[in-house]
């Protein structure tokens, strides 16, 4: 009996912990087919076509901060990064076009 009662604890435990989740981890998109790896936008979109490696400096909280926020939009970092990145280009060819 002592199993079935630490394997419902354990249960109970990933429940509360999915509640936490804005969506099921094994339900959002995968970025392509890869036999043996996981390809879920929301965790690996390293193996996204378009992926680019970038640095960004920011203090440990920010990231924090980021990851959390990324998360909760159902998105994974690099499509935030990559909206940001094409947003400051875009501002920057309007501010050479004003120069002009």
């Amino acid at each position: 009996m002592g199993n079935k009662t630490e394997l419902f604890k354990i249960l109970d435990r990933c429940k509360a912990e999915l509640k936490g989740y804005p969506h099921y981890p094994w339900r959002t998109p995968k970025v392509r087919e890869l036999k043996g790896y996981c390809t879920r936008l929301i965790c690996c979109g390293y193996f996204h076509p378009q992926a680019r490696l970038l640095h960004a400096f920011l203090e440990g909280e920010e990231v924090r901060a980021f990851q959390r926020s990324v998360f909760n939009e159902r998105a994974h970092e690099g499509e935030v990064l990559g909206r940001l990145v094409r947003e400051y280009l875009a501002d920057r060819e309007r501010d050479l076009d004003d120069e002009a």
